[in-house]
């Protein structure tokens, strides 16, 4: 009777201990895969020298001057997946979700704001909390490629992206005011280009 009391506790105290290690995996790999998501998309690359600005590019064409109700672009993230998704790099709350769920804003770290623009089905809604590698949405069909994007990627066939914006804001006024500092925040693989940048007529 003695043998068995200890076999119970002995096993008992085997299921603690296992319980305890799959919750400290499940810690550390939350918290490694926190870390390592610096880029909003797995795989995905920057061609420094090339922004998706488009719409920016249509409008100054036409009248001369940037519209300020579009929002600048700091950088465009691009992959050949058109199945990717795009992952949250900060620890924060939604502020404001496109009408057709092609963008959303996050603000994190008290007044910082990042948006995510031209993507498409984002998943959250307003006053949603995310987490570095939350899912906020899916890659969209990128119309405006980088010049000879197939050489200088390697890619073969039509690229996605998305689009980021950094701001932050002001405290006294309560404006959102443009910072593109925080692109130093970012580390997807990024390709040096000169001439990458399509341009429209008249710019």
């Amino acid at each position: 009777m003695k043998s068995k009391k200890l076999n119970k506790k002995e096993i008992k105290k085997k299921g603690k201990m296992k319980i305890y290690y799959i919750l400290l995996f499940f810690c550390l790999s939350r918290q490694i895969f926190s870390q390592s998501c610096s880029c909003p998309i797995d795989g995905g690359k920057v061609v420094k020298g090339y922004k998706n600005n488009e719409a920016q590019q249509i409008y100054k064409g036409t009248f001369l001057k940037d519209n300020p109700d579009i929002t600048p672009v700091d950088l465009t993230i691009i992959t050949n997946n058109e199945s990717a998704v795009v992952r949250s790099i900060v620890n924060g709350k939604v502020v404001a979700v496109g009408s057709e769920l092609d963008y959303i804003a996050i603000i994190y770290d008290d007044n910082q704001v990042i948006i995510y623009d031209l993507m498409k089905d984002v998943v959250l809604k307003r006053n949603d909390i995310v987490e570095k590698g939350t899912i906020l949405g899916e890659v969209k069909l990128n119309s405006f490629a980088p010049k000879n994007y197939k050489k200088i990627l390697n890619y073969d066939g039509e690229i996605y992206s998305i689009n980021l914006t950094f701001c932050y804001i002001d405290s006294k006024t309560g404006d959102m005011i443009h910072n593109p500092i925080s692109i130093d925040t970012i580390t997807c693989e990024t390709i040096i280009c000169e001439n990458c940048q399509p341009k429209i007529y008249g710019m």
